[in-house]
């Protein structure tokens, strides 16, 4: 069954098929467990127990009304020697490919956007340089650095 069409099922159909692959697959994983248990709750307007807890994620979906909430499918074309190595990671990490990609774009996205940060950051700072000619002399900053590198905490030159 296709990922978008997931999606778009409410909880109680999602919930059976899980249970379905569970009982023709000796029992399903812990997670599948965990997300039928939590369900299960959810729909006898219980509280869930907070103690299991899937293991990896940090992020919940929500049940509301009986749907569950879910971030938009995107879906990637990967080639057969990448999905290869992804599985393999997978089963060494005990952790799903979709884990594993959730982690990868997360940490990709944070070092550019921390990139893109810093670039904007250095090109305001040029162009304050190129308005006022201000800068600090290389000798202070080499003093400042070396500074630091042997332990010693002093103000940032100005």
């Amino acid at each position: 069954m296709a990922c978008s069409t997931l999606v778009s099922m409410r909880l109680t159909d999602r919930m059976k098929i899980i249970e379905d692959k569970s009982h023709n697959t000796k029992g399903g994983t812990p997670n599948d467990q965990i997300f039928l248990d939590h369900n299960r709750a959810l729909l006898e307007n219980e509280e869930p127990s907070r103690s299991k807890v899937a293991k990896g994620c940090d992020k919940c979906y929500l049940a509301l009304k009986g749907d569950l909430v879910m971030a938009q499918t995107k879906g990637v074309k990967l080639d057969d020697n990448t999905l290869q190595r992804l599985a393999d990671l997978a089963r060494i990490r005990d952790r799903s490919s979709h884990w594993l990609i959730c982690r990868a774009i997360e940490t990709f996205l944070e070092r550019e956007e921390n990139y893109e940060r810093e670039k904007r950051e250095d090109m305001e700072r040029w162009e304050r340089y190129q308005l006022t000619g201000v800068a600090i002399p290389h000798e202070k900053a080499a003093e400042w650095l070396e500074n630091l590198a042997q332990g010693k905490v002093t103000t940032c030159p100005k």
